[in-house]
């Protein structure tokens, strides 16, 4: 009984560990972009172009995604109780330093200080999930986690929306200082008790049938695995290039293109996270059917590179609803590949590569598309115009699906 009763315990514990990871990450969202959701109000106060307003957010994701490439090996060492807060409580002053709308020059620098600090956090979140989690529980920590980017885009684009209405966008970064900071201390309060030593979970690498977990989990040359890593790395620059661009630029589309207000178009971007969260649970099941990365990757990005193609004759033909309807389809793509590969597979394949390092590698992958998307995708639409850029998306995503496509053979060959 005693046993029955500890074993229940541990589940409550890892789970409630689960819900502070899930928590820690989404208020790092709503602290990165609170920047990113007034994008219409602040070019506007500040009377600045999309390409001074990208170049902010291309400065904050080549900081994350360097630092991803660091905290990715540096994750194990780390006191997790301490720099998880460190990076909330660092992320929230700078939110609140713009508050005050400072000389918009100084955006570039906090911004860029806000990026590497919140680096920090999701190689650690997956490192501490992969010592702490019981294998019982890895199917939700991957889920849960999963919705964290499109749980915190929401939540900061729905406040951005309500404050721009009544011309007060500036408090969504108090809104940003309020929650990291509760999160922060709760995390610092809590950790001790949510956490139990590694030794206390089976962390021993087992040799599992592919039809197990994935096909990827039984390669067993190095080289082949590399390879495999190195095509996730550029699935997930791509990903996060059309993810972040649709995210950061569709509410000035929706102003430039269709001649919609600034809360309007807001509002109507809150369809993106919410069709992201569906995104994560449709990535999920379509891997435990393919059971295969790379499979699974190629029909998601095949799909929004079609979906690409039909923004492009909703603009072409003034179609508004189309339109919308497609980000809404790219964005539940894209969503889903970034939950496959920065959260399902590191999380699933931790017996044969630490978790930490294999989501903050991709993760950083990533976010290299997500700088060409911020200042990028801007400076071209400021050139050439929005269909030039979705041209420019149609081509890299539909290059992307060939890649995966030649991955799935080399994968089916290496099983052999």
């Amino acid at each position: 009984m005693e046993s029955v009763d500890k074993a229940e315990l541990s589940n409550k514990r890892e789970i409630i560990l689960i819900i502070f990871c899930f928590l820690a990450y989404t208020i790092s969202y709503i602290c990165r972009y609170s920047y990113n959701a007034n994008v219409n109000q602040i070019i506007l106060y500040y009377g600045i172009d999309k390409t001074q307003f990208g170049l902010v957010g291309t400065l904050f994701f080549a900081a994350y995604g360097t630092g991803q490439f660091i905290n990715a090996f540096l994750c194990k060492k780390y006191n997790k109780r301490i720099i998880i807060p460190i990076a909330l409580t660092i992320s929230s002053i700078l939110n609140l330093v713009l508050f005050f709308q400072p000389p918009f020059f100084i955006y570039k620098y906090l911004w860029l200080i806000n990026g590497l600090t919140l680096s920090m956090l999701w190689p650690t979140l997956l490192q501490t999930l992969s010592e702490h989690i019981s294998s019982r529980n890895t199917k939700l920590s991957v889920i849960i986690m999963s919705i964290t980017a499109a749980a915190g885009t929401f939540v900061a684009y729905g406040i951005s929306a309500i404050f721009n209405n009544f011309q007060v966008y500036q408090y969504i970064f108090i809104t940003a200082l309020v929650f990291g900071l509760l999160m922060a201390a709760s995390w610092f309060i809590f950790y001790p008790k949510l956490t139990i030593k590694s030794s206390d979970i089976n962390t021993k690498k087992e040799e599992v049938k592919a039809d197990d977990i994935n096909a990827v989990s039984n390669i067993s040359s190095k080289s082949v695995f590399i390879s495999i890593l190195v095509a996730m790395g550029v699935l997930m620059l791509v990903c996060n290039l059309v993810k972040d661009g649709t995210t950061t630029w569709v509410p000035n589309i929706l102003k430039e293109s269709f001649g919609l207000g600034d809360s309007f178009s807001l509002a109507l971007t809150l369809v993106l996270p919410v069709c992201g969260v569906f995104g994560t649970l449709v990535a999920v099941f379509i891997n435990n059917k393919l059971k295969n990365y790379m499979s699974s990757s190629f029909l998601l990005m095949s799909i929004s590179t079609f979906a690409i193609g039909i923004v492009l004759l909703g603009l072409n033909y003034n179609i508004f609803a189309l339109a919308l309807i497609m980000f809404g389809i790219i964005s539940l793509m894209m969503h889903g590949i970034n939950n496959l590969l920065t959260s399902q597979a590191p999380l699933e394949l931790k017996g044969k590569i630490s978790g930490g390092l294999m989501g903050g590698i991709l993760n950083g992958c990533g976010y290299i598309g997500s700088t060409i998307s911020s200042v990028g995708l801007g400076a071209i639409s400021e050139s050439f115009g929005w269909n030039v850029v979705s041209i420019i998306l149609i081509i890299t995503s539909g290059v992307c699906s060939l890649i995966a496509l030649v991955f799935i053979f080399i994968i089916k060959k290496a099983k052999h």
